[in-house]
């Protein structure tokens, strides 16, 4: 990921329409289907700047990954110390040493998305879970895709798939961001339209979409539509959405 976005995600995470959203749906989803165990221990793949692992806490005892020292850096801002450098292809942990593995727009990151859930699988105790979070649908793919260096978007059919293959049960699989996804849609083709625009030499529109997204006016009511469907989603499972979530269970 581009390090400028590393200082917006930081500067954002705690007020952000669409971070506040996807973190009230992580953890009513885990809290769901892991449930608090204090005696838990939690490893979040891609910590990124940290804001996640803070309600992971509820959950057990959390340690934080990144291959960024930077990413590391805003972590320890915000007060985490077990944190570790690492990369999914070069594990720095003992295997079956975790009871979750939380990757949340980490994965399609990695060129062998199977080898990475397998890894992943490899940390977990018996009985351990995952749960994961990334992109939906390639006809998204956008300039923030580029910036923060995407390999692939998914579909739910697909990571299924891939998950079972891998060897777990899936507990939970949906989409989500799904009441907002056909302004997501309007809002990604803009972007294009905007991007064959040149000012001073240079494309109207940024790489990141949360520069955009971010006004005063919109911010609140998008937080309270997000923050319902966070609600929603643990009775149902949505048929479409911006992203994609699963719980799985090892084999």
């Amino acid at each position: 990921m581009e390090l400028d976005l590393y200082n917006e995600f930081f500067a954002l995470e705690g007020r952000h329409w669409w971070f506040l959203g996807r973190r009230k749906l992580f953890m009513n989803l885990i809290r769901q289907h892991f449930g608090r165990r204090q005696d838990a221990r939690i490893l979040d793949v891609g910590c990124g700047t940290g804001m996640n692992m803070d309600g992971l806490a509820e959950f057990g005892t959390v340690y934080g990954m990144d291959g960024s020292h930077l990413a590391l850096a805003f972590c320890r801002q915000r007060g985490f110390q077990r944190l570790t450098q690492g990369h999914m292809y070069q594990l720095p942990f003992v295997e079956k040493s975790f009871d979750l593995v939380t990757a949340f727009d980490v994965v399609e990151h990695e060129e062998d998305d199977r080898a990475t859930l397998r890894g992943y699988r490899d940390l977990l105790r018996d009985g351990g879970m995952i749960a994961l979070a990334m992109p939906a649908y390639m006809f998204m793919w956008g300039e923030h895709d580029d910036a923060a260096h995407h390999k692939r978007r998914y579909t739910l059919t697909e990571l299924k798939a891939k998950i079972e293959e891998s060897g777990y049960r899936v507990l939970k699989i949906t989409y989500f961001n799904t009441i907002l996804f056909p302004l997501a849609v309007a809002f990604r083709y803009a972007k294009r339209w905007a991007g064959k625009i040149r000012w001073r030499g240079k494309p109207l529109q940024p790489k990141s979409d949360f520069i955009i997204t971010s006004p005063p006016v919109i911010n609140p009511i998008f937080s309270v539509i997000f923050g319902t469907e966070a609600n929603i989603v643990r009775r149902v499972s949505f048929p479409f959405g911006a992203s994609v979530f699963v719980m799985a269970q090892k084999l």
